[in-house]
């Protein structure tokens, strides 16, 4: 009896290892398949909060604004009132000097209206002379102080961006 053994092989043509070419193109495909994904992915998830904090930005910077205008308002009043204490004091010199501050502070203020610009220009055209009437010279200052402080309310009261 035979002796049962395995028939040998049958030779089998070898798998060529591939070729170092074919490894990178196959390791960019991939590098480049997962780059596709991490974008897409930092694509959806980034687009819901920015649009948000977009608004949230421009409304604060609107807020910005009205207080940047609130503020420069009130400096000018601050100087009318410098303005009538420097005529009380006979410090015309001075005087004018801080009238000449507030109409300058006036100009920075963002805030359109007939109002507002009658007062910068009657506030920017005023010269305080000391041979004219001083009573009245100071009586004009307040005035305007009253003025632009009635536009500080007005302005105030309007609806804000956050609100």
């Amino acid at each position: 009896m035979p002796d049962p053994v395995a028939p040998p092989p049958t030779p089998t043509p070898e798998a060529k290892p591939p070729s170092k070419l074919r490894q990178i193109a196959i390791k960019v495909a991939v590098a480049v398949g997962i780059a596709l994904i991490a974008f897409l992915i930092g694509w959806f998830v980034g687009r819901g909060p920015v649009g948000e904090l977009r608004e949230q930005a421009e409304s604060a910077e609107s807020s910005l604004a009205l207080m940047q205008d609130h503020l420069h308002m009130t400096e000018a009043v601050a100087l009318f009132y410098q303005t009538a204490r420097d005529l009380d004091s006979g410090n015309f010199g001075t005087a004018n000097g801080r009238l000449d501050e507030a109409a300058a502070v006036l100009q920075l203020v963002g805030v359109a209206g007939s109002e507002l610009e009658s007062l910068r220009s009657t506030v920017a055209s005023k010269n305080i002379n000391v041979a004219q009437d001083l009573a009245g010279q100071r009586a004009a200052v307040l005035g305007f102080a009253e003025a632009l402080q009635g536009l500080i309310v007005h302005t105030s009261d309007a609806p804000s961006a956050t609100d």
